[in-house]
């Protein structure tokens, strides 16, 4: 009787091991994803299943399927909405209800770019000159030819047009140098900033 209840023993302790190996095996759950009115499907939702990482897209009328074992947790997922988690409890096919949420963006600031640096000799500017107001000079009036006219060239009124047109010079060239001068003052005393 004894050597009997040896291999009774022995069956049922791997029966009783090879049971729960048995309901683990895995098996295809189909479901359908609704919003909360139960008719408006949810076309690409993201269903995953956590305990073996295998990810699935949900159809156009919003239906699933994906292996998984009871006891898996499934993670459903879609642009708009709530996720939402599942744990598979029997081989029925479910229906899973996605709640409207709103996507919570991170703060962003907008910066421009620092404006160069110009080069310092562009940005000194001559007080109280101003390019555009001057007019350029005429050209001078051209001097008789003494072959052409011989008078004219010798007579009293060009040799005072020659004087005039000396002075205009003279006066000119006396008036760059008090300009440059008075322009200048301003970096002459400059012997407290050192």
């Amino acid at each position: 009787m004894r050597p009997a209840l040896l291999p009774c023993i022995v069956f049922f302790f791997f029966l009783w091991i090879a049971l729960p190996v048995a309901a683990q095996q895995a098996t295809t759950i189909r479901g359908t994803i609704l919003l909360p009115d139960k008719k408006t499907p949810v076309a690409g939702a993201a269903i995953t299943n956590l305990k073996i990482n295998q990810t699935i897209l949900s159809d156009q009328a919003g239906v699933f399927e994906i292996r998984a074992t009871l006891q898996d947790s499934l993670l459903i997922r879609a642009v708009g909405y709530k996720a939402l988690f599942y744990v598979v409890t029997n081989n029925a096919a479910p229906i899973l209800l996605l709640e409207p949420g709103s996507v919570k963006l991170t703060e962003v600031e907008v910066r421009s770019k620092p404006e160069p640096v110009k080069a310092v000799s562009t940005q000194i500017k001559r007080p109280g000159y101003d390019p555009a107001s001057e007019p350029p000079p005429p050209p001078p009036a051209p001097l008789p030819s003494v072959i052409w006219n011989p008078v004219s060239a010798f007579s009293k009124e060009t040799q005072q047009k020659k004087k005039l047109m000396k002075l205009k010079k003279e006066q000119a060239k006396d008036q760059a140098e008090q300009e440059k001068e008075n322009y200048n003052r301003f970096f002459k005393d400059n012997t407290g900033y050192q």
